[in-house]
């Protein structure tokens, strides 16, 4: 998670340790911050290709955006067209996505995860929404997160 960890340090993304090995993040200020640019390669010492959706959404909630470009899956960005019926944020061609600071929808959606990573992210952000949002596809879930749902309603999550 090395270049996970400085794409986030990159995006004015404050992280600290504690005493109890306890990982917390905060955004940073302004300042801090700039447009981030997230390149998805294959091979060692990348960021994992499953991880932009997370990244992505994190970009619209800044002030300034940025790019994820995915030379790994071309057309991987099926998430962001459901993403913006709650947050619109996303442009993309065959291999870019161009993220600007998101302009939240205040109404009702329903949205559609297609595989594992792009429902958890659209679950994700429906959990920042005041207006309801019905995601479907949890299914995919679990295939690759143990207790996702589970985990996230411990955390304070409200799940129907």
């Amino acid at each position: 998670l090395e270049m996970d960890l400085e794409f986030l340090k990159a995006m004015g993304i404050r992280m600290n340790l504690d005493k109890s090995n306890t990982l917390t993040f905060q955004k940073g200020t302004e300042n801090e911050m700039g447009p981030s640019r997230l390149e998805i390669f294959s091979g060692a010492h990348q960021i994992l290709s499953d991880h932009q959706p997370f990244y992505a959404l994190l970009m619209s909630q800044t002030p300034y955006g940025g790019t994820v470009s995915d030379y790994v899956w071309k057309k991987r960005f099926s998430y962001a067209e459901e993403l913006n019926k709650m947050v619109h944020a996303f442009d993309f061609s065959i291999n870019q996505l161009m993220v600007r600071p998101g302009v939240e929808h205040t109404k009702k959606v329903e949205v559609f995860g297609k595989d594992l990573r792009s429902t958890a992210v659209l679950l994700i952000a429906a959990l920042r929404r005041e207006a309801v949002t019905v995601v479907h596809g949890l299914e995919h879930l679990s295939r690759g997160y143990n207790s996702f749902l589970e985990n996230l309603c411990t955390a304070g999550a409200h799940i129907q």
